[in-house]
Parts: C-alpha cells; structure tokens; sequence
C-alpha cells in the first residue's frame, strides 16, 4: 500500500477516511525513504547508500525550540514545523531567524564526536571519559526524562485534552499546556482556566483521577499556586466534552511558575490504566516590561571559529604623535615561545595543557619551587599563557565585511560594543584592516591602523599614507591585544633586582624600627582610630630596606586614608623623602593623588599624576589634571633631569590652573597605575630614586603586575607598603591554566598566607589590621564582619548616613535596612551572546529605582544609587530600561567596577535562576554562587540600604548565601515567595545542597515517569578537547578587560 503523500510532506495527515499508508515502522530517516516490508528495510540498511550516508551525519538543531532533532530529513523537519509548539514560539520572536542549524561532520572538528544531551563535540580519544562524566549522566537522564514527558502530553485512546488557546500577553518559550498568561502583581485574585476533555471513539474509559505533579513531589523551589479541585471517578461519554477547572493563586510573588497536570484514565475493555498530562504556567510581572526585555532572537552557540590564519604581510601605519617616543630602556619583544604555542594550541582540553605546562623547565616546583632564581621565568610562562587566551578571547570581536568611513587622514570604523568597552579600545591600539574579497586567494595583506580617535561607538585609524582603497570597498577588521602592558611586567620580571626580603620575606629579613613618633596627624580622624595610628607609626619607623608592609583594610576601614596619611608623615619628617604611589586602577590612583592633595601639606608642583599616553583627558578629576602633564590633548611625559623645548614651551603657554612642569626626577610624589610606575625606568631614572613604594588596593593586582614598579626602581634601601584586602575581589585572570598556576593570587594575598604577616603575632610589625568601619549600617556589616573578619570590625559610620532609610515603606521590616526579594526568574541568552540576563529581575530593579526616586523624605539622588549585576548582558538592559527615566545617570556595573566604592544605595541582580547552568558559572567564577569574595564585595558596597533581587532556590544552593539569606530572613527582610528551607532547623538548611537539590529534582522526574508508565527507560558526566576551549571563551564574554595602562 502507498504511503500517505500528505504524511510525508508535512508529518501529519488531516485528511479524513485516507485509505494510504500511515505506518512508518520501515521509514529510514537517514536517507529519508519509506521501504515497502521488512526484507526490502533490512537490505536497505545493509545497502551502500545508506552506508554512506552514515558517514556524513547532519545535525539539525531548531533555532526557535533549542532542541536538536533526531533526524535532518525532510520528514523530520516537516513534522516538527508543523508542530504548535515550534509556531507559537516562532510567533514570538520579535526576528524571524533561519530556523534551521546544521552541524554536519565536516562543519565540526575533526576525529570528534556529538554528543547531543551535551551540545558540544568531543573528541574521539576522550569520548569514554566524556560519557563518564557526572554532567554528561545527568545531561543524558534529564534529555531522556524529557522525551518521556513529551510522551505523556500526546492524546492517546481516543481521548482529546483541550484547553482554548493562550492568552495573548502570555511569555513563555512556546511549549504546549495551559498558559494563564501574565498577570500584574497588583493582582490578588484567584483565576481560573478550563480543561476540556472528549473522547473520540467508542470505549469505555474512566477518568480515575485529577492531580498537579507538585503534590507527589519534594521540590520545595516554589511553593504551590496551582490547584486543582478533587474530581470523582468519572465514565467519560462518547463525543461529549467534560470540563475539569485549575485555579492559580498570585499572590503578589513575581517570576514564572509552572506545574503539570496529571489525568489518570482506566480503559475498562483493555484493563489497562494510562496518563495524559499538560504542563501549566503562570507569570507574574509586568507585561510591557517582559515583553520589551524578551530575547530578540534565540540563542545558538555560534559555529566553532577557526583560529585566525597568520598574516604574511603587514604594512604599519601611523602612530599618535605623543606615543613617539625614544626611551632609554625600550620595551622587550617577548614572543610566545613555540613549544609553550604548540601546548596552548592543542587539543587536550584545560587539565591535559595544564598537565604538560606543569613539567616544562622552571614550572615543575610552582613559585616555591622556582624561588628568586627562577622567579622571573616562572611568572613569564604564565604572562605568556595569560597572554594567548587573552587573544583567542579578543578575536571574537572581529569583523567581516564591513565599510571604514574617511574624514581627512582618519578611517572611522564602527565598533559595536566599545560603549560598554567590550571591546576596549584606546588611543594607540592597533587594528588590522585588510580588503574583502573572499574569492581572493592572495588577499593576505592586513593594514595595521592605530587609533588616534575614540568616540561613543566607533574608532578613528589612521594607516600608513599608500593606503589608498577605492570608494566602496569594503573590509575585514582585527582588533589586537594591547601588549603595553604585559610587555611592561615581562620587562620588570627579567631585571636584575631579586632581593629576597621583597620577593620571600621571612623574619630573618625584619629589621629593627625606629621610635620616632607622630607627632600630630595631618588627618585629625586617624589620630582617633587607634589601627590606623598605628600603621601610620610602624610605617614611618621602618628602617630603610625593610621586608614589605601590608595595611590590611576590610571593608570600609579606611585604608587608602591610612596610606596617604603615611605619605604624607613621611613627606613631612624629611624634605628629601621621595616617594612613588601605585594602584592597579585609573581610578584609585586618582584617589591617592586628590587626598594628598587635599590635605595641603604637599604643593601641587610637587605632585606628578603620571597618566598612560593612551588615557581620556576627561576621565580625570579637575583637580588631579591640574598636576598632570596634559599638552596639545594628550598625555605627556617630562624628560628626567631635564626638560625638552616642548616641555619649555608647555611651561610657557600652559592653560590657567595647570601646575608648571619640571623633570621627573625633581617631583616628591609620583602617582601612577601599576602598569604605568615604570616609566620612569624607561625614560632612565635611577634605580633606587624613590624612598618609598606604596601600592593601594594591592590585592586587584596580579603579582607580575605589583612587580613593574617594584622590580624596575626598587634599591637596596626603598621601603614597600602594600595595603588592600586579601579578603575581596582579586585580580582577573581570563586564562584557566593561569589561574590554576596561580597568576590569580596577588602578591599581597601571597605574603598574608605567611605566619610572618599574622596580623594577630606580627601586629605592627609587619602588618596591621584595620578595624574601625566608616561605611556601613550595623546590620549591613554584620553577616560579612562574622564570616570573613573574625568579627573584629566596629560599625563607626554616621548615623545620618546609615540610618536615613530605616522607616522606609519599601523595607520588609521597618528598621533593618536589607531586603531579599525571591523571584521565580528564567535565565535567558538571546542571538550568539552567551552572556544571561533575567528580564522579571531587570524590571523589578527599575521599579525599586522608581520607589527610591519618588522619595521626598530623604531625597535620593542618582549619585546615591548603584545597581550590581554579574553579566554583561544583565547590565546592559538594566541601563536600558534605566534611561531616559528618573534613573538616568545611576551606576550599573560588575562587582569589579564597584570594588573600593561605596552608595546609600545598593541594588543587585544575581540573575540565576537554574540550578543546572550554575555549574558553568563555579568552572569560571562568575556569578555569586560559591565565590566567597563576590559575596562579600558585593553585600559591603552598601551605606544605608541594601537589596537583592535573586532566586533563592539557586543561591541557596551555596552554603555562605543560604547562611546570609536565613540571617536576612531571620531578621524580617524577606519578601515575595517564601523561603525553600526551614531557617529554624540548621539540619534541615544544611540538606539544601547543590546535588541534594538535584536529586530531589530528578526523584520528582522519576516518579512522575513511573506515574504515566507510558515507557520503560534504561538510563545510564563534562567536556574535552576543543568543547572546553569554546566553553572557556563563553566564560570569559562576562570578564571585564583590563582599561587602565
């Protein structure tokens, strides 16, 4: 018998009473071809075409429905086009995408393996170990658990389950079920929806029973709205309809829930019992809110990209005239040696590259091992692996086919996302340019472009003078790492300075202090803080050549008033003291440079603020400009003994307010980034020229970083002083093979790890511990002070700051000034950005933004709110939905732009709400599950109010933020769905554990698969090779990049 046309073409057939075909037990999918019996299927299979078609397996993965399908035949993909579920989610996308995503063998690596439960492919020599791995088992059961389910929402025995169609503002990702649609949160009251049920053909079937799947389950993520009234064993009549209600209770709670009805049929004639079951969902929000914030397109992982190929030839173009300089000691080449090339660039996944790494010369022992002989050389092979990821990340940004715009002598390109400096672009960086034409096969010249302009959105280059293209033509672009940096650590770590009592200090290196005295603070405030007087006296006693001092300063402590107030008794007790001023950022050094200003007990030409030539005037505070060396818009920097005609003529027609300049050598204070302290080394100042090293916020900085300034002026007799936080956010690493080797542990964090910098034995000798908080509330303090500070900080801010919100409406309990809102949010990714966003979470921060704004009493300024969010992708539509409104203007960032910073306000968006994609985030530290000083950085931003807006259900997952919930719980700060774990049971709070969560989540799955019995399954872990790289690079998408030289 023919096969049914209509079957065929579109996968189902509504034709009534067709006499074809509808049997497909001999449908060979591969080669999409229906065989007429079981001989003839049989010898198909055995055949050489589909042998052959085997070879060259395709993958199909649907863009709308993120699934990939079984098969690529036309069949195939005819059936799940047709299917409701894939219309209404394309129905949905504000963007109709090709729906189709083909991955065939030759499109992926070679000799590799798909694996579909895990979307990635996977070499063929790790496949076993790849199948073994916990992620791969639970990937596989949950795929296979969803098949089943899938399964069960088919009508099956005549009987037809309906349930009208889905509200229109409903948002959901298109599965079939009953949508109640989103509702306002202003909503309180119950709503119902109707289930019909009819059956088709003539049995005798029995409705036995009615039920919601969370009532068999233990999942406590969020407690039942749903409900469904109890129903009698119920004869369904032939072609007459039964109606079944299900109700769903708001309750104000925001977020997105769901359930799944379970209807339990007896067939009587077949003495068999089935279930059908629907999903159901609810959301509660604001609709035009969602609805602006839904993703524009669904996301795929973008196709694995080839590593650039090598550019032959390269014509340079023209520098920023302030960047030409001719230093004394210039820049190394440093190139990436070829064996350390061929490790990074195989195919062995992160632990193999770490594994062979680990044995190359100098490596084997660590630091330790290493010591001052080969401290150099170890920190180089990091710098160098640092280096390569750094550039594999960068490449993502390049571009193809796209037009430079001429004005003048300068070539504007287009840089989508340099606003959020993703890319970073500054002055003097190098882009390549070369002619598209993909049919060329000698188009292997790239012009090196090198930025002279840089605006909101795109960049001006400027090439070398034969660069001539014709109107039209259009390019392919390449975005290079700056290397200034990197160059300037590998310059610092190859100098002969290795001095034990800098690099491994032990006490045989302590020398005996002075017992001069201060004798009146220029700070009247640390003469009254009796931590901070004694770091300013340790400090000014230590004999010259002394092991390094660290001024350890939790939170709020007042470390850099600390440090500058040690300047400047050092400046004061000897008009001879030079001293040269270092932190990792722009920003913090422009701190330094403004309080020893401020202080007026150091003239303002006695003070350099030595910018990057590459740094934006107007990022620099007025009064730090006027000391810093400013000519024709850019940066300068003045000769060392002497002054060029240029510098003298600067002098002579400098603006009004800009300090007069004088060679280098005759300044006090200079202040500079860490990458920027060598520059004097370079420009040949001596060695040994400056008295006293101070570095702030010493634990943002990586160790090779520390040493630029260290390493390159520091003499037998100059004095270090380190101050920051161990405790806090360190340095940010993208290379995971760094990381492990340890480039992420700062050179402050690594002295701390010493019993010589005990802050309890050695106190005042070689550290001392700061102690006295100026930030924060009470109870804002108090959970971090107990478990990362021994509870030893003193809240000592002012009442008239910290106390001004406390009768606030908004709180959930008048007095305590934290608020927990659990929402039921959705992770979401949206076109080829793998970064997450949560839109019931960014509109819930534009309204509490709206509540904090309207307030007359106290007023609320922009200034006075700041917003946290751990994605790029979270802090981008939260700026969105901010501007143009009364939140204009309010700082959304990372927690690393919020790190030494503080406002009345904090509001943070931890995004997360799937406990399976946390998992992602622990592999490369992002988010705030399970990193202890994200949590800690972020809570400890907040003066007056803090909120967090987050999935209990996920964060409760870590330990540290389950204990801080329960604290915020305990004390009344909760609000929106209630709390998953009993707070008043340490036992009970204990068992909510990652894998106990999980295995309360896959017991559900079971036993709702046991339930339906439609199937019986056989259910049997992670990633390798090139997968890993890729995942590595998604990871990295979240990394801020480094912006300050």
């Amino acid at each position: 018998m023919a096969v049914c046309s209509e079957l065929l073409a579109n996968g189902v057939c509504r034709t009534e009473l067709c006499t074809a075909s509808h049997v497909l037990d001999f449908f060979c999918p591969t080669c999409n071809i229906i065989c007429s019996g079981s001989s003839t299927f049989k010898a198909h299979l055995a055949g050489r075409k589909h042998h052959a078609a085997l070879k060259t397996p395709t993958i199909t993965t649907c863009l709308v429905c993120h699934c990939v399908l079984s098969s690529s035949s036309q069949y195939t993909l005819n059936q799940h086009s047709q299917g409701s579920a894939h219309r209404r989610r394309l129905a949905q996308l504000s963007t109709t995408p090709n729906p189709w995503y083909t991955i065939t063998e030759d499109a992926s690596p070679t000799n590799s393996t798909r694996c579909d439960a895990c979307s990635q492919n996977v070499p063929n020599k790790a496949w076993s170990q790849h199948l073994a791995r916990d992620s791969h088992i639970r990937r596989s059961k949950l795929a296979s658990f969803q098949s089943v389910l899938r399964e069960t929402e088919k009508d099956r025995h005549g009987i037809e389950v309906s349930h009208g169609p889905s509200t229109d503002n409903a948002i959901d990702e298109g599965a079939t079920g009953i949508d109640f649609g989103t509702i306002d949160p202003s909503n309180l009251q119950e709503i119902k929806k109707l289930l019909t049920l009819r059956l088709n053909t003539p049995a005798n079937i029995t409705l036995v029973s009615v039920s919601l799947a969370s009532a068999a389950g233990q999942s406590t993520r969020v407690p039942p709205q749903f409900h469904v009234p109890a129903v009698p064993s119920t004869v369904l009549p032939h072609r007459r309809t039964v109606s079944l209600s299900i109700y769903f209770r708001p309750q104000g709670h925001r977020g997105y829930f769901s359930d799944r009805i379970e209807l339990t049929f007896h067939d009587t004639s077949l003495n068999k019992s089935f279930t059908i079951t629907r999903p159901i969902r609810a959301t509660v929000g604001n609709a035009a809110d969602l609805e602006q914030l839904r993703p524009s397109a669904p996301y795929v992982r973008p196709a694995p990209r080839p590593r650039r190929e090598r550019e032959e030839k390269l014509v340079d173009g023209i520098k920023p005239e302030s960047q030409r300089i001719d230093w004394v000691v210039p820049l190394p080449k440093a190139i990436l040696p070829s064996q350390l090339r061929t490790i990074l660039e195989s195919q062995t996944g992160v632990d193999g590259k770490l594994g062979r790494v680990r044995q190359l010369p100098g490596m084997q022992g660590g630091l330790v091992g290493a010591g001052t002989s080969g401290y150099g050389r170890f920190w180089e092979t990091l710098l160098f692996i640092e280096e390569h990821q750094a550039d594999v990340d960068l490449e993502r940004y390049d571009q193809s086919n796209v037009e430079l715009t001429r004005h003048n002598s300068y070539f504007y390109l287009k840089v989508p996302g340099l606003a959020e400096k993703r890319p970073s672009v500054l002055m003097g960086d190098s882009i390549k340019v070369r002619p598209h034409d993909p049919s060329a096969t000698n188009n292997t010249t790239w012009y090196i472009g090198y930025v002279h302009v840089v605006r909101k959105d795109e960049v001006g280059l400027r090439f070398a003078h034969r660069f001539y293209p014709p109107s039209g033509i259009r390019f392919d672009v390449r975005f290079c790492l700056n290397r200034i940096p990197l160059l300037r650590m590998h310059q610092a770590l190859a100098t002969a300075f290795v001095e034990a009592r800098v690099l491994f200090p032990v006490p045989a290196h302590e020398k005996q202090q002075r017992t001069t005295g201060v004798a009146r603070t220029v700070n009247p405030l640390v003469s009254q803080n009796p931590p901070q007087l004694l770091a300013v006296k340790s400090i000014k006693n230590l004999a010259p050549g002394s092991p390094p001092f660290i001024i350890f300063g939790p939170p709020g402590t007042g470390k850099t008033v600390t440090a500058v107030e040690s300047m400047l008794q050092l400046l004061l007790t000897d008009p001879s003291t030079t001293i040269l001023a270092t932190a990792p950022s722009n920003s913090a050094a422009d701190l330094i440079a403004r309080k020893l200003l401020e202080s007026k007990r150091i003239r303002p030409d006695e003070l350099l603020r030595l910018n990057a030539l590459s740094r934006n005037s107007e990022d620099v505070p007025s009064e730090v400009l006027a000391s810093s060396y400013l000519r024709d818009g850019s940066f300068r920097f003045p000769g060392i003994n002497q002054l060029s005609e240029s510098d003298l003529e600067y002098n002579r027609y400098r603006r009004h307010g800009q300090n007069i300049i004088k060679p280098l050598k005759d300044y006090r204070v200079v202040v500079s980034t860490c990458v920027t302290a060598s520059v004097p080394y370079q420009l040949g100042i001596s060695r040994g020229h400056f008295d006293w090293i101070f570095m702030d916020e010493a634990g943002q900085a990586y160790e090779p970083e520390a040493m630029v300034g260290i390493k390159t002026l520091a003499g037998p007799k100059t004095n270090i002083v380190l101050s920051g936080d161990p405790r806090q956010l360190g340095p940010v690493i993208r290379s995971p093979i760094a990381l492990q080797m340890g480039l992420g542990l700062s050179f402050l964090e690594r002295l701390m790890g010493a019993d010589m910098y005990n802050p309890s034995t050695m106190r005042g000798r070689t550290v001392v511990k700061l102690s006295k908080n100026w930030r924060n509330h009470p109870a804002i303090l108090r959970y971090p002070n107990e478990r990362f500070y021994a509870n030893e900080l003193e809240p000592c801010a002012a009442p008239s700051i910290t106390d001004s919100l406390l009768t606030w409406s908004g709180l959930g309990r008048s007095g305590f000034p934290i608020i927990f809102e659990n929402i039921a949010g959705k992770d979401m990714r949206e076109a080829s950005s793998p970064s997450w966003f949560n839109s019931m979470e960014v509109s819930r921060v534009k309204e509490y933004v709206t509540m904090l704004r309207d307030l007359r009493r106290p007023h609320i300024r922009t200034a006075d709110i700041g917003v946290i969010a751990p994605y790029n992708q979270q802090v981008r539509r939260i700026r969105q939905v901010l501007s143009g409104s009364n939140g204009e203007g309010i700082k959304v960032g990372s927690v690393e732009e919020f790190q030494g910073q503080e406002r009345k306000v904090i509001i943070v968006s931890t995004v997360r709400s799937s406990a399976n994609e946390i998992e992602f985030d622990l592999r490369h530290t992002l988010g705030f599950v399970a990193n202890d000083r994200r949590f800690n950085v972020t809570v400890t931003r907040a003066q007056a109010l803090l909120i967090i807006i987050g999935d209990a259900s996920v964060l409760g997952i870590d330990p540290l933020w389950r204990s801080f919930l329960s604290y915020v719980h305990q004390e009344g700060g909760w609000k929106g769905i209630p709390i998953p774990w009993q707070t008043t049971s340490t036992a009970a709070a204990d068992a909510y554990t990652d894998s106990r969560m999980r295995e309360i989540a896959m017991d559900d799955l079971t036993s709702l698969i046991e339930r339906t019995r439609t199937m019986n399954l056989s259910l049997g872990g992670g990633m390798a090779g090139n997968a890993e790289d890729v995942e590595v690079e998604e990871g990295n998408v979240d990394r801020p990049w480094r912006e300050d030289e």
